[in-house]
């Protein structure tokens, strides 16, 4: 993929194995809004479990109805410590006798080690095929019609509950569609690093006349955060729950117990929740930790900052953050500090993010 990016993208920024940015962030950030992005996201937690008993263990220890998934169907589900806190989310697919597990970006060793803590006698094998998987992901509003220029009449069964599997010259591949970050769909092609080249370049030659681009973490980061989309690490980790995080639409209360479920079930009954997920507003670009601290003009702790970016639609520096509900009702001044150690203030806002 090195050698693909080399030779059509040679300003490619690469750091610490993650690819920041193709061509151009506001270019990539372009496309994300309004044409065709396709991320690598290859270094993303890919598991397998094998064994009898895996659908039922994944059943019991994450929130999504998995015990049920029909062969080639996929769910989304969300992996909770037993105080209902969110480890991870990931997709689980479901091949024949045994399933993908796609996690987040660089969590593989930490979700499988939270997986093999629970198991005790089950038949069940879980093995670690992160890196050895290309995966695609692809985003924006030109998005749908793109993929049926792509492949044709392959996705005229394809929904958000079905996996297809299809080649691109005699590569074999998976594709999926999930909701998207927006309302969009957004599709996953992914298959056997070895054709990992093959797949990039299959994807740039259908590019034809749409707004297309290879994007890297940086716009995705801008784009994510403006529509408020969580994900790992920055605020799936192990800190914050379902209802406080806004994705309970990834929570089956209806299907029997799972790890996690007694605390998820009492706080959305009883509307339990003593923080909110929020957007924030920096007076002042500045550098910071992450998380960080969000503390009122006592000092006193009024909630974290999970993520920020400079915002180019916006032109201002933004954030998401779960506050505490009582200083959501009684706004007051907030802050956080920066990496030169200097009180920012931050002004709360609604989410998604609107011009």
């Amino acid at each position: 993929m090195k050698e693909f990016l080399a030779e059509n993208y040679p300003d490619f920024v690469l750091e610490e194995n993650n690819i920041k940015v193709i061509t151009d962030v506001k270019e990539e950030y372009l496309s994300l809004r309004h044409g065709v992005a396709v991320r690598d996201i290859s270094d993303s937690t890919f598991l397998i479990l094998r064994g009898i008993d895996s659908f039922d263990y994944l059943n019991r220890i994450s929130t999504g109805n998995i015990k049920e998934l029909a062969v080639l169907h996929k769910t989304d589900t969300l992996f909770t410590n037993d105080k209902g806190r969110i480890i991870d989310k990931a997709a689980v697919v479901r091949i024949t006798d045994y399933c993908f597990v796609l996690g987040g970006r660089g969590s593989s060793s930490r979700l499988k080690s939270w997986l093999e803590r629970y198991i005790t006698s089950e038949n069940i094998a879980i093995e670690d095929m992160t890196g050895k998987y290309a995966i695609f992901e692809l985003i924006g509003p030109q998005t749908e019609s793109y993929m049926n220029l792509a492949f044709g009449e392959v996705l005229e069964s394809l929904n958000e509950d079905l996996v297809i599997i299809s080649e691109i010259n005699e590569i074999k591949i998976y594709i999926a569609k999930f909701k998207g970050y927006n309302g969009n769909p957004k599709y996953w092609v992914f298959g056997d690093i070895a054709g990992a080249e093959v797949i990039a370049r299959f994807l740039l030659e259908q590019k034809s006349f749409y707004d297309f681009n290879f994007v890297g973490e940086d716009a995705f980061n801008v784009y994510r955060i403006e529509l408020g989309a969580s994900i790992y690490p920055f605020e799936f980790k192990d800190m914050f729950t379902p209802l406080e995080l806004k994705v309970m639409e990834n929570v089956n209360l209806a299907k029997g117990k799972f790890l996690g479920q007694d605390r998820i079930s009492k706080s959305e009954t009883f509307n339990r929740t003593k923080r909110e997920f929020t957007g924030v507003n920096f007076e002042n670009k500045c550098e910071c930790e992450l998380p960080a601290r969000i503390f009122d003009e006592n000092n006193k702790d009024a909630g974290t900052l999970t993520s920020c970016a400079y915002s180019f639609s916006l032109t201002k520096q933004i954030g998401l953050a779960v506050i505490d509900k009582q200083v959501l009702a009684e706004p007051k001044p907030l802050f956080i500090r920066d990496t030169e150690n200097n009180n920012q203030p931050l002004i709360i806002t609604s989410l998604p993010f609107r011009k």
